[in-house]
């Protein structure tokens, strides 16, 4: 049997320069087509493009909620302008109560009713009874 030596062979390969991409690059579809297909170009604008959408989304739900809607001690004090003495109480201070109320209502005092609402004072709800305990 013959022994044959390995022969140590050098190949020189080519490498390609790295591709610079750029936004415009990734709209062209030449830049599709020898990146594997539109498959894989389309697929990765789509990612980050329904990444984005997803967040923009959500932040304008969140916006949205905010500021439609409303603290409720902003309410409570509101009120409380409402049910207190108008003789004590700024006449500015009244008439931003009824804007808040009406705001939160979500329907318009006539002129009859916010005059009213400036004259006097919205009454106050009864006391609960008090609860008294049986011995047991």
């Amino acid at each position: 049997m013959t022994h044959v030596e390995p022969q140590r062979v050098q190949v020189k390969v080519d490498q390609p320069e790295p591709i610079q991409m750029n936004m415009t690059m990734l709209t062209k579809p030449a830049l599709w087509a020898t990146a594997g297909g539109a498959g894989v170009a389309g697929g990765a604008v789509g990612g980050v493009l329904g990444t984005i959408a997803v967040a923009l989304i959500t932040g304008m739900f969140a916006y949205i909620k905010d500021t439609t809607t409303m603290d409720p001690k902003v309410i409570e004090s509101a009120v409380a302008v409402l049910q207190a003495d108008p003789q004590a109480t700024a006449p500015v201070l009244r008439d931003w109560a009824i804007k808040i109320v009406e705001k939160r209502a979500t329907f318009e005092f006539t002129d009859a009713q916010k005059q009213a609402l400036r004259d006097k004072p919205l009454p106050k709800p009864p006391a609960p009874p008090a609860q008294t305990r049986t011995g047991g």
